[in-house]
C-alpha cells in the first residue's frame, strides 16, 4: 500500500489497483449546528432512518441524506438525485446511510474530525448492532446532542469585525472585491427582486405572468413584449435613484486603491454615479445606459426607447430587415453575461478579501463567484440572511445594509 496525495493506492488480489481516499480532517464547510440537528433527526426517526427512500425516485437502495436539510435522495450509482440537490441548494454535507460515511461536496472528499468520528460510531451501533439494548443507545445520542451544543470551538484565525476594521483602515487589504446584489440599492428607493410583499416579483404578480421571471426571459419577451413594456413603464419611468452609504463605501475603498473590482448584479448603475472607477466595476447583468436590437444588435438611443416606453409603443429597430425587437443592454434569463464578466472573473482568486452586499446569490452563474476565492479569503457578508452559512472565515453583518455600511466608514475613517 502506497501514499500517495490525497489517500492511498492499494494492490489487489490479482494486480488491480484500488483507491482509499483518506477523509479531510479540517473541511471549513462542517458546521456544528448541522451534526446537532441531524443527530436530533436520528434519534427521532431511529428506527426508519436507513430504509427511508430518495424523496425523488423512491428508491431505497443506496441513499444519502443532507446534513443541512435532512432531505434524502439517491446516489450517484442510482440517479444521482443527491448530487442534483447539492446543485440546487448549495448544501455540501451528506451522510451516507450506506456506510455512514459523510462527504462534503465543494471539498470534494469524505471529512471527519472529533465529533464526526463519535457520531459515526454511535450511528454504526444503531444500524448494525440490533440487539444492543436501545435504552442505552437513547441515552448515547442525548449525551452527543448535549456534546454538540455545548462545545465551543475556539479559532485563533476567526475573522472578526475589529480584524475588519483593522485591514481596512490600515491598507492590509489591498485586493478587495465585492459581489453586489439587489438589496444594496433598497436605499435608493429601487425594489429588490425577491422580498415578500415589497420585492419587484411581488408587485408585478397583478400582470398575470407565468411566473413573476417571465417578464425579464427573453423567449417570453420575444412572444409578448407587452408585458416588459407595461412593466418598465411602471417602474422606469419614475427612475431617479441616488448612490446610497453602501455604494458611497465601494467609491471610499475604490478612492484609497483597495478595490480591485466590484462584480454587481444591479442594472442602475449606481456604483458608477457613487464615483467608482468604470474599469472596477463589472455589470454583470447589464445596464441601462444603451439599448439594442435582439436582432441584429444595432445600438439604440436610451432616451429613444425610453419615448417608446412613455407612449406605451412596442420599439422595433428601423434598420434591420426583421423589424427585430428593441431591448436595453440588460440580461434576460436565456442570454449569455457579458464577455467582461468572464474575463474578469478569475481575479476573484486575488482577493484578499471579499464583501457580499445585498444578494440572495440565487442567479447562476453569479453565485458561483464565490467558490473562485481562495478558501482563506475572509469573507464579509452585509445581508440580512445568511447565505453563505458554512464559511469558517466568514463575518455575517446581519441588519440594515446602510447602518452596517456607515458604522464601517465611520470605525475606519
Amino acid at each position: 500500500m502506497d501514499q500517495i496525495a490525497d489517500g492511498f493506492q492499494i494492490v489487489l488480489d490479482g494486480g488491480q489497483v484500488g483507491y482509499a481516499v483518506q477523509p479531510k480532517e479540517d473541511c471549513p464547510h462542517f458546521q456544528q449546528q448541522d451534526l446537532h440537528e441531524l443527530m436530533k433527526f436520528t434519534e427521532q426517526h431511529r428506527n426508519t432512518l436507513f430504509s427511508q427512500p430518495c424523496v425523488q425516485c423512491g428508491d431505497a437502495s443506496e441513499n444519502w441524506t443532507c446534513m443541512h436539510c435532512r432531505e434524502i435522495h439517491c446516489s450517484r450509482f442510482v440517479n444521482s438525485h443527491m448530487v442534483e440537490h447539492n446543485k440546487k441548494s448549495g448544501h455540501q454535507i451528506v451522510l451516507s446511510l450506506t456506510d455512514l460515511s459523510l462527504w462534503c461536496y465543494e471539498c470534494s472528499s469524505y471529512i471527519t474530525n472529533y465529533l464526526i468520528s463519535k457520531a459515526s460510531k454511535l450511528l454504526s451501533s444503531i444500524k448494525f448492532n440490533n440487539q444492543e439494548d436501545k435504552k442505552d443507545e437513547t441515552q448515547e445520542i442525548k449525551q452527543l446532542i448535549e456534546q454538540i451544543s455545548n462545545l465551543k470551538v475556539t479559532n485563533e484565525d476567526e475573522f472578526t469585525y475589529a480584524k475588519l476594521v483593522d485591514g481596512l483602515k490600515n491598507k492590509k487589504f489591498q485586493k478587495v472585491c465585492i459581489l453586489a446584489g439587489a438589496g444594496m440599492s433598497v436605499a435608493a428607493g429601487i425594489p429588490d427582486f425577491r422580498t415578500p410583499g415589497t420585492g419587484l416579483y411581488s408587485q408585478i404578480q397583478k400582470y398575470n405572468l407565468p411566473s413573476p421571471e417571465s417578464v425579464f426571459e427573453i423567449e417570453y419577451f420575444k412572444k409578448n413584449p407587452e408585458a416588459f413594456y407595461c412593466v418598465a413603464r411602471e417602474f422606469l419611468l419614475t427612475f431617479d435613484a441616488k448612490p446610497t452609504i453602501a455604494h458611497k463605501f465601494l467609491k471610499f475603498l475604490d478612492s484609497r486603491g483597495q478595490l480591485l473590482k466590484c462584480f454587481t448584479q444591479n442594472i442602475d448603475g449606481l456604483e458608477l454615479d457613487a464615483g467608482v472607477s468604470q474599469d472596477k466595476v463589472i455589470q454583470a447583468h447589464g445596464h441601462m445606459r444603451t439599448a439594442r436590437c435582439i436582432e441584429c444588435q444595432e445600438e439604440v438611443s436610451i432616451k429613444d426607447f425610453m419615448s417608446h416606453i412613455k407612449k406605451g409603443e412596442i420599439h422595433r429597430c428601423e434598420k434591420c430587415p426583421k423589424k427585430g425587437l428593441v431591448k436595453p443592454d440588460v440580461v434576460f434569463f436565456g442570454e449569455g453575461l457579458p464577455g467582461e464578466f468572464f474575463y474578469s472573473w478569475n481575479c476573484l482568486k486575488d482577493a484578499d478579501l471579499l464583501i457580499v452586499i445585498g444578494t440572495s446569490l440565487k442567479v447562476m452563474p453569479f453565485a458561483a463567484s464565490v467558490a473562485k476565492v481562495g478558501p482563506t479569503t475572509p469573507i464579509i457578508l452585509i445581508n440580512r440572511e445568511n447565505v453563505l452559512n458554512g464559511r469558517k472565515n466568514l463575518l455575517h453583518l446581519d441588519g440594515d445594509i446602510e447602518e452596517n455600511c456607515k458604522k464601517i466608514l465611520q470605525d475606519t475613517n
